[in-house]
């Protein structure tokens, strides 16, 4: 079996760029918020779930960050398919994930 490396895009079998790490830490605060560990596989995968990251943060995610931070939580990951950059998980996902509320922002002065 080959090595798996996560990249920007997602799964490789070959090195690339790293996912932005602040991406990742988006992801992570996403993650420990609306998921938890699971025995079995979510049914919904790395690029499903980036995108959701991505309507509660208000900004773009790489597949590869979601990946990662999922990797640091220690959640058990695996590739979708052979050749796929996706990932699905051992996790559950809150019910409300499809319209999780916003990520609170705060707003800058105007000096």
């Amino acid at each position: 079996m080959s090595r798996l490396y996560i990249t920007a895009i997602g799964l490789s079998d070959t090195p690339g760029d790293l996912p932005c790490e602040e991406q990742v830490t988006l992801c992570l605060a996403w993650l420990k918020e609306f998921s938890r560990p699971a025995r079995g596989w979510s049914k919904r995968s790395s690029y499903g779930l980036k995108h959701t990251v991505e309507n509660w943060s208000g900004q773009y995610i790489a597949n590869g960050a979601f990946i990662e931070a999922v990797k640091r939580l220690g959640y058990g990951f695996r590739r979708c398919s052979y050749g796929s950059p996706n990932a699905e998980f051992r996790m559950m996902v809150n019910r409300n994930v499809s319209n999780p509320p916003k990520m609170a922002r705060t707003e800058g002065t105007d000096d």
